[in-house]
């Protein structure tokens, strides 16, 4: 989905200051197979300057990720993590000095995680992962487009295109998107934590009571 956004982006750009048509036809089938292709790649690469760039950076990783000691969790798993960490404490096979209080730590985090993944059982978790890096990629995205927005506001200007305007108001939608954004995808990673804690804690409850 964001390479496919990004190639559309392209082609609107094309079109405002240039007057060209698309760069892929959907009528053709030999087009749309380079076009799905084109937005894979694109979409990997977005992945990973956000993995690798954006999150690197202390102020940007601030809006779009949420540590899970920092997240404002709902309380059925404000309820269960004293028992989690306790659990936790006493299933490691490693030294550490996470502790037992009311507070989720990363490393219990990680363990919930990776138990709903060998046993099968992280579906539900996966939903929300997978909106929540979409949605982190989009704000990549909308990084990148406020720079080259501001190019061709500059460049549409200075060369009389008549597209000032409408490059105006594109930019000024970037800007709504990119606030909405934030919002968006800080709210799916708090529900991917506590839908990792809420599915870890029914699991073993259900196996305990079994057992």
């Amino acid at each position: 989905m964001p390479g496919f956004i990004v190639i559309k982006v392209v082609d609107i750009f094309r079109f405002l200051l240039l007057g060209s048509n698309n760069l892929f036809s959907s009528d053709n089938i030999g087009d749309s197979l380079i076009l799905f292709c084109a937005s894979l790649v694109i979409g990997v690469i977005i992945h990973v300057l956000t993995t690798q760039v954006i999150l690197k950076m202390p102020f940007l990783k601030k809006l779009v990720y949420t540590s899970v000691k920092d997240a404002e969790l709902g309380e059925y798993s404000k309820l269960i993590i004293p028992h989690l960490n306790e659990e936790y404490a006493k299933l490691r096979k490693h030294d550490s000095n996470e502790n037992t209080s009311n507070q989720p730590t990363d490393y219990l985090f990680d363990f919930a995680y990776y138990y709903l993944e060998v046993n099968d059982k992280i579906t539900q978790v996966k939903n929300f992962q997978s909106l929540y890096f979409m949605f982190r990629n989009f704000f990549t995205i909308g990084l990148i487009l406020v720079p080259i927005l501001l190019f061709t506001i500059f460049y549409s200007y200075c060369n009389e295109l008549n597209q000032t305007q409408n490059l105006g108001l594109s930019l000024l939608i970037v800007f709504i998107g990119l606030l909405v954004n934030i919002y968006v995808t800080r709210w799916l990673r708090v529900k991917m934590i506590e839908r990792v804690f809420e599915s870890y804690y029914a699991d073993r409850t259900h196996n305990n009571t079994n057992t």
